[in-house]
């Protein structure tokens, strides 16, 4: 009974989230290089002008998609586990809870359409991107986390701080991206991008447990809101957003030195007034309902209760109102040496200080092996005191057009999850086709 006192509460403010959203999977960016690291979501880089402009070319058309997943707790044998539907040991999830004082998870999948224009004669290059993402991000306390691993009987007669948040959203994206070379050392990129979302779902809670002695009650103090908004229909336009991004690209002809720096991605996206709000703040002593699956109300005491009456057991409001919900934005610094043979060797920094506590940070050796053959190994972390290792694999295809190629692409950031899944916090993976003229 101890365990299923606390899994209740817990499960209360999961399940109902529940009612109103379906598990999503989230993620993809181009780069002033052929990789492509920084890992889960991902998208079209404004870079991706200049790589056009550094490589001779006019122009090029690309589709590209991305999937992965980062974490500071998680690992992939414990996905695994979860995927496949696996018995966990207690063990497992002690290791996974034991890291970090929080438990934080970004989960993304992107698919990707673009095309660039313009000439090596001309000052000005233009691009224009098509983008679907979907995206689930969750920050849970140290405290709340270990309720929903191992229940309250650990913390009998103990005050636990149960905090969180939580953010899924699945949005389109039309973006217009305009590269201006102001010297042959300074090349200016600017973007503007239009977003219509389909779902956006953004969830807090701050609050308290205490467990009596062998679970003889719960004293409950929680606040807790929920904005959502969903649609089924695809060219529905009550929420809409814009964004924005800017880069300078820094390049002294025959040095082999490259520069690369900016904001990408600062925007937002306005609900409408249909939107969902839901609000609870109070305080309650319970000691009544099991919950044997706190994401299967179905299998619980619940079943016969229907959403109203959970709402008012646990104190929650329902209103109709507009929100505006932020996009992360990212501060980005790359540094490329491209040296004789093919060779060149790289820096990489991404920072979203909404998302990320540090920065992410990789080192690349890339190289050209022949014309039609390229690789990338770096290293990289996302500041969760781990290192993984990457690798990148791009073929040319040569085609009757002059100077024209067809170029295909493979990515993965986590080859280490080979080798020892149980230390590995991140799993993502990349696919491209691109056609430059």
């Amino acid at each position: 009974m101890t365990l299923r006192l606390s899994i209740s509460f817990i499960g209360l403010l999961i399940g109902f989230w529940c009612f109103h959203a379906s598990a999503q999977v989230p993620g993809a960016e181009i780069r002033n290089t052929q990789r492509q690291p920084f890992t889960a979501v991902k998208s079209f880089n404004p870079l991706l002008l200049q790589a056009a402009n550094t490589i001779g070319q006019n122009g090029l058309v690309v589709l590209n998609v991305n999937a992965g997943y980062v974490s500071n707790t998680v690992d992939v044998k414990l996905l695994q586990s979860i995927y496949n539907n696996e018995y966990i040991e207690r063990s497992e999830l002690q290791r996974v809870y034991d890291r970090a004082d929080n438990n934080f998870v970004n989960a993304g999948f992107s698919a990707n359409a673009g095309v660039v224009w313009g000439s090596d004669t001309l000052r000005h290059r233009h691009g224009l991107f098509l983008e679907w993402r979907d995206n689930y991000v969750f920050n849970l306390s140290k405290g709340l986390t270990g309720l929903v691993y191992f229940g309250n009987a650990p913390f009998e007669n103990e005050t636990v701080a149960v905090d969180g948040n939580l953010k899924s959203y699945d949005f389109r994206k039309l973006q217009y991206v305009h590269t201006y070379r102001l010297t042959p050392f300074l090349h200016l990129t600017g973007s503007v991008g239009l977003l219509q979302a389909m779902h956006v779902y953004e969830a807090d809670i701050a609050g308290t447990v205490f467990t009596a002695t062998d679970g003889e009650f719960l004293d409950l103090d929680y606040d807790f809101k929920l904005n959502t908004f969903t649609t089924k229909r695809f060219f529905d336009f009550n929420a809409t957003g814009a964004l924005y991004g800017v880069s300078a690209f820094f390049h002294q002809p025959g040095s082999g030195h490259f520069v690369t720096m900016g904001l990408q991605e600062a925007g937002f996206i306005q609900l409408p007034k249909s939107s969902r709000r839901y609000k609870a703040d109070t305080s309650v002593t319970f000691s009544g309902f099991d919950i044997d699956n706190v994401f299967g109300l179905n299998d619980s005491s619940f079943v016969n209760l229907d959403s109203d009456s959970i709402k008012r057991f646990i104190g929650l409001s329902d209103t109709k109102g507009t929100f505006s919900s932020g996009i992360p934005a990212r501060l980005f610094l790359n540094y490329e040496y491209q040296m004789t043979h093919g060779l060149s060797l790289g820096l990489e920094m991404a920072y979203a200080p909404s998302v990320f506590v540090l920065p992410y940070t990789a080192l690349h050796a890339g190289r050209w092996w022949n014309k039609v053959l390229y690789t990338d190994l770096y290293v990289h972390s996302q500041t969760f005191n781990a290192l993984n290792v990457g690798l990148c694999l791009a073929a040319n295809i040569p085609m009757k057009a002059k100077g024209s190629i067809i170029q295909i692409k493979a990515q993965s950031g986590y080859l280490n999850a080979l080798v020892d899944s149980e230390k590995t916090r991140g799993l993502d993976g990349l696919v491209e086709v691109s056609y430059r003229f």
